[in-house]
């Protein structure tokens, strides 16, 4: 399961869980998950880069053309707030390129997110107050609203 989108609605948060071997077209899957669902879009976000995550298919032009991606999917959003995004990564190789993908985010870059890459969920506590961090740790009240799985299979949760 390369990537599962999962959102606890009471709380207005979205987790993306990602593993194993992942390919810069499960992140456009995603990204068109959220064009097509706008809704689920505006809700905080983290994204939470297992220890077997393997981001080694993804080049500098890979990235780039996620940076603009995902821009022109924000930018279209209508966020009505600041949006909260937390990516936590303890693996160095995905630091690396996390830190690429997440060059000049900020909560004035025009795409509506206050972002921040830390090691552990723990350290989410910088933008999640602690009820969220509890719930983001142990995932309670999530639901699935779609998983990528390694042969790029796109299955949708419930609506």
């Amino acid at each position: 399961m390369p990537i599962t989108a999962l959102i606890n609605e009471k709380l207005g948060l979205r987790v993306h869980d990602l593993s194993g071997a992942i390919a810069p077209s499960e992140f456009v899957e995603i990204a068109n998950f959220y064009r097509t669902n706008p809704h689920w879009n505006r809700a905080d976000l983290l994204s939470f880069a297992r220890e077997d995550v393997d981001l080694s298919n993804f080049s500098s032009e890979h990235v780039e053309g996620l940076r603009g991606l995902y821009r022109e999917l924000h930018h279209t959003g209508d966020f009505f707030l600041l949006r909260r995004s937390a990516w936590v990564c303890s693996h160095p190789g995905g630091w690396r390129l996390l830190e690429e993908f997440l060059r000049d985010r900020h909560a004035l870059d025009g795409q509506g997110t206050e972002v921040c890459l830390v090691r552990t969920i723990a350290e989410t506590i910088c933008l999640f107050d602690q009820e969220e961090v509890e719930a983001l740790t142990n995932r309670r009240d999530f639901r699935e609203l779609i998983r990528i799985d390694a042969d790029g299979a796109a299955t949708h949760g419930e609506e």
